[in-house]
C-alpha cells in the first residue's frame, strides 16, 4: 500500500469506534419514543376535552327543552 493511502484509511476511521454520522442518527432514532408519548398524550387529552365538550352541550339541551320546550 501507497503512502497516501494508508493515509486514507486512517483519516476515515472513526473516533472511540463509532462514526459521527450514525452518532446523530442513533441521536434522532431515540427522540422518536419520545416524540411518540408526547402526540399520544396529546391525543388522548383532545379526545377527552371533545367528550366534555359534547356531554356539556347535549347536558345544556337536556336540561333547556325536555320533552318539549315551553313558550314564553
Amino acid at each position: 500500500m501507497s503512502e497516501s493511502a494508508k493515509e486514507n484509511v486512517t483519516e476515515t476511521k472513526p473516533t472511540n469506534g463509532m462514526n459521527p454520522e450514525r452518532r446523530e442518527v442513533l441521536k434522532g432514532l431515540a427522540t422518536i419514543p419520545v416524540v411518540g408519548v408526547f402526540f399520544y398524550n396529546l391525543w388522548k387529552k383532545l379526545r377527552i376535552d371533545e367528550m366534555k365538550r359534547k356531554n356539556l352541550l347535549s347536558d345544556r339541551m337536556d336540561d333547556d327543552c325536555r320533552g318539549e320546550c315551553p313558550k314564553e
